[in-house]
């Protein structure tokens, strides 16, 4: 953990924001809309594993999310946002969009989803840097008995290389290409690296959402 220090100062945060959500049941479609302005004073983030304070914040922006069902099979959902960023937070991206896919048909079921994400802070200051990136997930299953489910999921798939920030911190590059197989009983989940994008797991304690 950060070590703490006597020179931080308190947190000051004024956040206002608008909503708008929409419901049209006659078509099963489904859409929010939220506009956001943030401003901060003395914001505490991590940097290089220690607590400062970095000044003020000034934020602004819009999320943009829907849902639609097209058919009893089908649904398709998005959602964005776009951030203008007076002083850039590490572990913040100017844009983030998401579009995914559900559909189950009988036993089976299959998932996918595509995600971008441009201008990801991982640094600030006078060494900053932007992550841009695009990830694609997708998941199949079939329900072979009540309380027994197979489930083969492929994640990055377009063989990304990335870095994140968490809580400040830089992580090493996600590798481009992640395999493992997951076997789940009840509450219990092995994880067996195996070195691509593929993964496949066996439930035998009830359905597993993932």
């Amino acid at each position: 953990y950060p070590s703490g220090s006597d020179e931080l100062q308190p947190e000051r945060m004024m956040n206002y924001e608008l909503s708008w959500i929409h419901h049209l049941a006659d078509c099963g479609f489904n859409y929010a809309v939220n506009l956001f302005y943030l401003k901060a004073d003395n914001l505490i983030q991590t940097v290089k594993q220690h607590n400062i304070n970095t000044g003020e914040v000034e934020n602004k922006g819009v999320e943009v999310e829907a849902i639609w069902r097209l058919n009893r099979h089908l649904t398709l959902n998005t959602n964005h946002s776009y951030l203008d960023m007076k002083e850039a937070v590490v572990g913040a991206p100017v844009y983030k969009g998401y579009l995914g896919a559900n559909c189950h048909y009988g036993k089976w079921s299959a998932t996918a989803g595509l995600q971008q994400v441009s201008g990801l802070y991982t640094e600030t200051g006078d060494n900053a840097h932007q992550e841009n990136f695009t990830l694609l997930n997708a998941t199949l299953g079939y329900q072979l008995l009540p309380q027994l489910g197979l489930w083969l999921k492929g994640e990055n798939l377009l063989a990304q290389t990335y870095e994140v920030s968490f809580k400040g911190v830089t992580l090493s590059p996600m590798p481009s290409n992640n395999k493992y197989y997951k076997l789940s009983t009840g509450d219990t989940l092995v994880m067996i690296p195996t070195g691509d994008a593929v993964t496949g797991w066996v439930n035998a304690g009830g359905p597993y959402d993932n």
